[in-house]
Formats: C-alpha cells, sequence, structure tokens
C-alpha cells in the first residue's frame, strides 16, 4: 500500500511539472529594486533570476571587467546571501527579446525616439543616458543590441567598452531549497526500505 501511495505521489508531481510546462513562460519581479539593492526578476521560461537593475553597475565596461564584475557580485535577499552569479550569454538575452513581450514589444531597452523594444520588469536608465544597447554577453567579447537590431556580435576587441544587461543566477533561490528536500526525501524512502528488510 505504501508503495502505492508512493508511486500515486510521484505521478501527481510529475504530472504538475508537465503542467508547468505548457503554460506560457512568464517575467516577475521577485523583489523590487531600491537605492541600495538591485530588484530580482525571475524568468520561468529560462529558469533564471536575473536583476531587476540591467544597469547595477552602471560603467561602460571591457568584457574583462564586466565578467569580473558580475563574478563578484553578492546580493542578500531576505537573510540569504547569493553570490553565484554571471553575465548572460547572447542566447539567454534573445531568449527574452523573443518569448516575452511587454506593451506590445519584445523586450529590450526601449532606446529610441521610436522604439522597437519595451523593459518590461526591468530597469535599463543607463542604457538610454548613454544612448546605447548594445550589451556584453557571457560568451568571449560578444555581445547583443538590446533593442533595434537584435543582433549577436562579436568577438570584438578587448578595449571595447559598454554596458552590461545586468548578471543572471541559475538556479532560482527556492530551487535550492526544493533540491535539498528532494534529496531529504530519497534518503528517507531509502532508510525505511533498509529498515522493513
Amino acid at each position: 500500500m505504501k508503495t502505492k501511495q508512493l508511486v500515486l505521489s510521484i505521478g501527481l508531481a510529475l504530472g504538475s511539472g508537465f503542467a508547468q510546462a505548457v503554460v506560457a513562460p512568464t517575467l516577475d519581479v521577485v523583489a523590487p529594486a531600491t537605492v541600495s539593492f538591485p530588484g530580482l526578476v525571475w524568468d520561468s521560461g529560462q529558469q533564471l533570476t536575473w536583476l531587476q537593475d540591467t544597469n547595477w553597475n552602471p560603467n561602460l565596461m571591457t568584457w574583462q571587467e564586466a565578467t569580473d564584475w558580475a563574478a563578484g557580485l553578492s546580493v542578500t535577499y531576505n537573510g540569504q546571501t547569493y553570490a553565484d552569479w554571471r553575465l548572460p550569454t547572447t542566447a539567454e538575452m534573445q531568449y527574452l527579446r523573443d518569448n516575452y513581450t511587454s506593451n506590445g514589444l519584445p523586450i529590450g531597452t526601449g532606446y529610441g525616439t521610436s522604439p522597437v523594444t519595451d523593459p518590461g520588469p526591468f530597469l535599463v536608465g543607463q542604457f538610454i543616458s548613454t544612448a546605447t544597447a548594445d550589451a556584453w554577453g557571457k560568451e568571449t567579447q560578444m555581445y547583443m543590441d538590446m533593442d533595434a537590431n537584435g543582433g549577436i556580435y562579436g568577438p570584438t576587441g578587448t578595449s571595447l567598452t559598454m554596458l552590461t544587461w545586468g548578471a543572471v543566477m541559475v538556479p532560482e533561490p527556492e530551487a535550492y531549497a526544493m533540491l535539498l528536500a528532494g534529496l531529504g526525501l530519497i534518503g528517507f524512502v531509502a532508510r525505511r526500505r533498509r529498515a522493513n528488510l
């Protein structure tokens, strides 16, 4: 009987996972940005946590400087510090543009007199004030136009400077707890089986 209950529980969990797979992806503000906090946006389609303030470091940087900045980033939320950040890949930035819209436009900087993109939940002030839409990607000296063209470019020279589209963290903070809970459940079931033998 216990085995049937376990199989039923696993089936329900898998079923809900498959049901979630067909739901349209969303960008949700997990924690809004403040003067001293960059904000967090959960990207359900890619299972990534993004900085809401895309220009948390407002400086134009070389690719190496941007990479080092993201790797050294530390963000504390709900008493937990997260330090496993990196630059987003150009494919991850392209996914934002291809799979999400805001005000009927793809996600992007919204830069220009006739915007072809919209920032959605992201804060993009530096992109506008420096009149640029190009953002570094994780790949060596590669970047993406986050506005009009949406193209991926590079590799560039090592001295070229531009902005970043924030940083990403994978997995989402709550996923760590879910992973630990799953491992604990597996250990509990294994221990119960040994006790019943």
